[in-house]
Parts: structure tokens; C-alpha cells; sequence
């Protein structure tokens, strides 16, 4: 008598007997169409079927092989559980900085996941101001500014229109303050009526966004520098960074122009 980890384990060392099985749960088919389709020598996969139709999971009638309902119902779940580990295996060089999320990771399955690479430290940052550049409107939370950044924004505002919410930390309004060229920047752009920016006094844990119809999440390290980007449409994940951000307006102050002019 196998157990269900035996079952499990016999299904998942071998890559044939899986891409046999997906391929069988997209119709009944023919030895032979499935060589094709599946590129599996024919000795390999004769044993392959072999090894389904004696778990039960597979049925010949005639010269076409199908699955039986438990192969359907294992093919089902065995393709949750790859997905979910994928999803897994993308979000893992960011586990130790992702916020605790109020929804099943599982939504973000279908995300785009940006990392700083050898060769691109700042490609999640590149990202970003991507999705921005295309963007009709945002809504951002962050902890910092950058100079080039901030001039990227007054472009977009000023030349397209763009229509920008903006929450920053305290800290990243005094810097902008601070430096005499992200200093005009912001006059400006507060000037143009294309920016609300408001000043949270509190600790920024994460930075998020609202990018037209894309949510995006970039956890921070202690230092608060941003480790990667998630990006995502699901609705579910869209609301959460939604509502998140609107706490974060109801708990910070407005800012205008004069801040940087006086």
C-alpha cells in the first residue's frame, strides 16, 4: 500500500510522467500524437504510460489513451502545487523584506518580479520609472527621492499631464529641500497643479504604487533601500495597495509649494 508522498514522489521524479500527464489532461490522444507533441522517445514512453494507466490515472480505450477522473483530479492539483512553488521560487530572493500581505500569495502568481542584477543594480529602479514614463496617472508611496527621478516626474507632469498622487517620508521632502536643484524641481512641480504630494511623519516599510492599472510593491531593507519590484494586476492585489495607500494620505499632511519656496 503507497502512501499519498509515495504517489507524489513517483509522479514528480520523473518529467516525462508529468508532461505526459498535462498533455493527456488537454484530451485523449494516440500514442502516436503524443510522441509528437510531447517529444519523449517512444521507448520512454511507452513505459511512461505504462506507469499511468497501473496508478489508474491513465486508460486505453482502442488505440487512445485518456485519463481515468483521478488522473484529472491529480493533474488539476499537481499544476496548483507547480504554480504556487514557482510563485514561491520568484518571490524568494525578497522573502525577508515582503510585507505581511493580507492575501494569498498565491495571487501573485501571474506577477513580474524585477531584480537588481550584477550588471544592473538598479533594474528594478529602471522599471519603475518605465511604467511610469508610459503612465496617464500614479499614485506612489516612498521613503526616498532621487534627483533623476524627480526630474523624470517634472517632465512627465509639466509635458504630458500626468496626473501624480505622491506620499513621501518626512526625511524624503527634507532632503528634496535640502539640495537646491530637487528643491526647484518640487516647486515646480507642486506649481503645476499636475502633483499632490503629501508628508508622512512616520517609518515608509515598503514602497507601493498605483501605476494606471498596476500595483506595485518594492520591499525595503533596513537601511531602506528598495530590493526588488512586484508588479501585478490582480484585482485583489490592486485593492490592497489601494486601500493602503489611501491610510497613508489620511495620516499625512498636504503639501504646497511654499514649503520649497519659502
Amino acid at each position: 500500500m503507497t502512501t499519498p508522498l509515495d504517489d507524489v514522489e513517483f509522479l514528480a521524479r520523473s518529467a516525462h510522467r508529468v508532461h505526459v500527464l498535462e498533455t493527456l489532461h488537454r484530451g485523449a490522444t494516440t500514442r502516436g500524437d503524443l510522441r509528437d507533441r510531447t517529444g519523449i522517445a517512444q521507448a520512454t514512453l511507452t513505459r511512461t504510460l505504462d506507469d499511468l494507466v497501473e496508478r489508474r490515472w491513465a486508460r486505453k480505450r482502442g488505440r487512445v489513451y485518456e485519463l481515468t477522473p483521478l488522473g484529472v483530479v491529480l493533474a488539476v492539483e499537481f499544476a496548483d502545487l507547480l504554480e504556487t512553488v514557482e510563485t514561491m521560487q520568484r518571490l524568494q530572493s525578497l522573502a525577508e523584506w515582503l510585507p505581511a500581505f493580507p492575501f494569498d500569495l498565491r495571487l501573485l502568481a501571474d506577477a513580474t518580479v524585477t531584480l537588481p542584477t550584477d550588471t544592473d543594480v538598479l533594474a528594478h529602479v529602471g522599471r519603475v520609472e518605465r511604467l511610469l514614463d508610459g503612465a496617464d496617472s500614479s499614485w506612489v508611496l516612498a521613503g526616498s527621492v532621487f534627483h533623476e527621478s524627480l526630474e523624470r516626474q517634472h517632465r512627465r507632469s509639466t509635458g504630458r499631464g500626468q496626473r501624480q498622487v505622491a506620499v513621501l517620508s518626512a526625511a524624503a521632502l527634507e532632503r528634496a529641500r535640502s539640495d537646491p536643484e530637487l528643491r526647484q524641481l518640487a516647486a515646480d512641480l507642486l506649481a503645476s497643479g499636475c502633483v499632490d504630494v503629501y508628508r508622512y511623519d512616520g517609518t515608509v516599510p515598503v514602497m507601493l504604487g498605483l501605476v494606471d492599472e498596476v500595483a506595485l510593491v518594492a520591499p525595503l531593507d533596513e537601511s531602506g533601500v528598495p530590493r526588488g519590484l512586484v508588479e501585478s494586476t490582480d484585482p485583489t492585489v490592486r485593492e490592497w495597495v489601494a486601500t493602503t495607500l489611501r491610510e497613508y494620505v489620511e495620516g499625512a499632511e498636504p503639501v504646497t509649494a511654499t514649503a520649497f519656496t519659502g
